[in-house]
């Protein structure tokens, strides 16, 4: 790269996203001087097997804001080894791969049009679109038309929820006004298809980085697939770097200039992905399945083999790992760095869980966080819409969800379908239902009391139920109380 500066003392940095370590060299350089350095970057962190994806990028070309034009978001996607774009501009499907070859960066990954699907009441992404498809009606606020027009666009197979959290035009989809997230309980009417959820967007960054993967817990407890997206959002060149938050997709990335589009849209529905944020952290059950499949057990089986794996460049510090089974953490680990700030990180975690331990179907994923990157090569933003003047700057990755079939009846049940079981086999037995939620998963008893609290019951005779039974029981209840009153704080205060 050949650049222009004014005379004076520099450091240069060069980076290729999270799978590649960091050059840097210092320059002192004089008026009409030409200095010239080379910085070679190695590989650190193995990712083969996986396709790095972008799934919402934008261009000052075609959204009209940022500062990065077609040509320049080019350059940043080989830069930054992203192997499938997804071209995201607003209300728009634009195609990259004629700039791509123009550019003679083709050959560095495989484009496919998208659309950010930008309404009045939430943003979706969706993909694949078939080149000169019709747009779908965006104005329209009504979410059951809208994934209607999006899923009869031809090929699109998935609909992400994009920020979550964030206020857009007077509306924030996971708003305790619309939405109890502990529960995945939907207050308005409000459909919820979509099929993927960003859990880190590095260009909205949350002041809390678990919220959104809270949101996403809810949901799956609640029965809905939902693959779990790492974006970055990016309009910039530089500002919101592209590919920062990123997911990979499991599947064959051997020939990135001619991915096979429908084996990695296959994976990316069924959950088969990682989310990455600065980090990188797989999951597997028995050496056997991993993210997005199910683990089907043998008659004699009376535990689980869980292994973790955590990967960072040598420029990332992270932290902690943890494993989490139906939304809370069960296992977790500090990671150790020997007291090296420009560490390579490549640890393996393993836990056996006796099956005794679940107490009926569950899903598990593993989060790694670490701390934050300053430096100009890689800084991590700052909180889009901050909830706090407290921020603590992190690096974030996280793994779709493994389902273990506890039961053995050859399908996973959800939270909600073991609470819904029982509500309905002791209908009006408020005792039966909370004896029959002592065994279960907490999980269960959080949707047991959402599905009683949406029904017919009086909510004193509810209570007086709940009072009866466990401290399991009640401490869901307590919880899921205090959610529902926020919810009704915002709805009468008529804030989003």
């Amino acid at each position: 790269a050949d650049f222009g500066v004014a005379p004076g003392n520099y450091r240069v940095y060069a980076t290729r996203g999270i799978e590649y370590g960091l050059g840097s060299t210092r320059i002192k350089i004089e008026a009409g001087e030409h200095a010239k350095r080379t910085m070679d970057l190695r590989r650190e962190v193995d990712t083969r097997g996986w396709i790095a994806c972008d799934t919402h990028i934008h261009t000052l070309t075609h959204s009209g804001h940022g500062d990065a034009t077609i040509g320049e978001r080019m350059a940043t996607l080989v830069g930054e080894g992203i192997e499938l774009p997804i071209a995201t501009e607003h209300n728009k499907h634009v195609d990259y791969a004629e700039d791509a070859s123009r550019l003679a960066v083709a050959s560095g990954f495989t484009p496919l049009i998208g659309n950010e699907v930008t309404t009045p009441n939430g943003h979706f992404n969706i993909f694949p679109v078939e080149a000169g498809a019709d747009i779908p009606h965006h104005q329209q606020t009504d979410w059951g038309r809208l994934f209607d027009d999006i899923f009869a666009v031809p090929r699109v197979r998935v609909a992400i929820l994009n920020h979550g959290r964030d206020l857009h035009g007077g509306f924030r989809p996971l708003s305790p006004r619309h939405h109890i997230s502990i529960a995945g309980e939907r207050l308005d009417s409000r459909p919820l298809r979509f099929n993927a959820m960003e859990l880190l967007n590095s260009g909205a960054i949350q002041t809390d980085p678990m919220q959104l993967f809270k949101d996403w817990c809810g949901l799956l407890n609640r029965g809905l697939s939902v693959t779990p997206v790492g974006s970055s959002d990016s309009h910039d060149v530089t500002r919101f770097i592209v590919g920062q938050g990123r997911t990979y997709i499991r599947c064959n990335d051997d020939d990135v200039a001619n991915l096979d589009i429908e084996a990695a849209m296959d994976a990316f529905v069924q959950g088969r992905v990682l989310v990455s944020y600065g980090l990188l952290a797989t999951l597997s059950v028995n050496e056997q399945f991993g993210p997005g499949e199910t683990v089907l057990l043998e008659d004699d089986t009376d535990s689980i083999l869980v292994t973790a794996s955590l990967r960072a460049p040598s420029w990332a510090q992270p932290e902690s790992i943890a494993l989490y089974v139906n939304g809370r953490p069960q296992r977790s680990a500090q990671v150790s760095t020997g007291g090296k700030t420009q560490s390579l990180v490549d640890e393996t975690y393993r836990w056996r869980i006796p099956l005794s331990q679940f107490a009926g179907d569950a899903w598990i994923c593993v989060v790694a966080k670490g701390a934050g990157i300053e430096e100009p090569y890689w800084p991590t933003a700052k909180p889009y819409q901050p909830d706090s003047i407290d921020f603590a700057p992190y690096t974030f990755a996280c793994s779709g969800p493994i389902r273990v079939d506890v039961d053995r009846d050859g399908q996973v049940s959800s939270a909600h379908q073991y609470a819904r079981h029982i509500v309905d086999r002791f209908s009006g037995d408020l005792a039966g239902v909370m004896n029959a939620l002592e065994p279960l998963d907490r999980a269960v008893a959080i949707q047991a009391v959402s599905i009683l609290a949406s029904g017919q019951m009086a909510p004193a005779e509810v209570a007086r139920a709940v009072d009866a039974s466990s401290d399991k029981v009640r401490g869901a209840f307590a919880d899921y109380q205090l959610a529902r009153r926020q919810s009704m704080i915002v709805q009468l205060e008529q804030n989003e």
